[in-house]
């Protein structure tokens, strides 16, 4: 059975102020990331390293949705999940398609890098840092369900 493959859009939805990322340059921004394609929340499920990031059914409020985008330079961000105080991180030093985005300590390594691209529609693509095609994060097999997991 062939996997779909849909680039993952999100809705950037700064809490406070800051609508975008291009207005948060300076300082951190607070975000949670919405699945165009499936209207889910992007969610950590455990504080633990390694444990995967998830889509679920609606925002709640609770930190474990929400994430800080720390700039690092140009549209490349680091991301730190505030109920954790851990990074999002592609699993070890994965290159493929596939591999699981989870919570990793933070570090500045390559695989907790990601790029945030502002689409011609306003929405946002999150990619995958230093790797040679910018593999974009997706919902595994475009699920619509709750509980499917982010990857590259």
């Amino acid at each position: 059975m062939k996997k779909m493959m849909h680039a993952l859009t999100i809705t950037l939805a700064a809490i406070g102020a800051l609508s975008s990322l291009e207005r948060a340059e300076a300082a951190d921004t607070k975000v949670w990331f919405k699945a165009q394609h499936s209207g889910r929340y992007l969610t950590v499920t455990g504080l633990l390293d390694n444990y995967p990031i998830m889509q679920r059914l609606t925002a709640t409020g609770d930190s474990r949705q929400i994430f800080e985008a720390k700039p690092l330079g140009g549209n490349v961000v680091q991301l730190l999940n505030t109920a954790s105080g851990k990074c999002a991180a592609v699993y070890g030093t994965a290159t493929q398609s596939w591999s699981p985005i989870v919570l990793k300590p933070c570090a500045l390594t390559e695989n907790q890098k990601f790029y945030l691209n502002k689409t011609a529609t306003g929405v946002f693509e999150l990619k995958t840092f230093g790797r040679v095609d910018g593999l974009c994060a997706t919902i595994a097999s475009g699920s619509l369900e709750s509980g499917a997991k982010l990857v590259q």
